[in-house]
């Protein structure tokens, strides 16, 4: 008797495996954000209506643009410049939470953040690491952060 082992493929969507990162639209104004439906080609304005932006996905950055889906249904929405999304760095335990200069935990620290939470624009991820910039009060910084300490909502702490 023959025995047939049959394999089953399962595609994950990229989000799944750790290559996306949660976030959203709009992180400090109400303003419309363009939306394009490929890198340099204009679609249309996202607008947001409320205190907050849009959660979504970012799965893919190319150049200045990144590629957001909804976070909802998982529908791909376009494409938005770099500096559109935010995202919520939670301080869960009172650490010192140490920005990199690189994706690299032997990387230089560049500074540590010690508040509660911060919103921050969203400039690049790594399976480990999300690049971002703080301008908050006399803070500025620009550089890598551990993506335990990320929160893609506006809305809640996602602890």
């Amino acid at each position: 008797m023959k025995k047939v082992l049959i394999f089953t493929i399962i595609i994950f969507p990229i989000y799944l495996r750790g290559q996306s990162i949660e976030c959203f639209t709009h992180p400090f104004a109400n303003t419309p954000i363009s939306l394009y439906s490929e890198p340099y080609i204009y679609l249309n304005k996202l607008y947001v209506s409320g205190e907050a932006g849009y959660e979504v996905i970012a799965t893919q950055k190319e150049s200045d643009y990144i590629l957001i889906c909804d976070f909802y249904d998982e529908s791909e929405l376009g494409w938005v410049m770099v500096g559109d999304l935010g995202i919520v760095i939670q301080n869960y335990v009172n650490d010192l939470i140490p920005i990199y200069s690189s994706p690299d935990y032997l990387s230089t620290i560049q500074t540590y953040l010690t508040e509660e939470s911060y919103i921050a624009i969203l400039y690049d991820w790594t399976t480990d690491f999300a690049k971002i910039k703080i301008e908050e009060g006399n803070l500025i910084c620009l550089g890598w952060i551990d993506r335990k300490y990320l929160c893609g909502s506006p809305y809640t702490t996602c602890n």
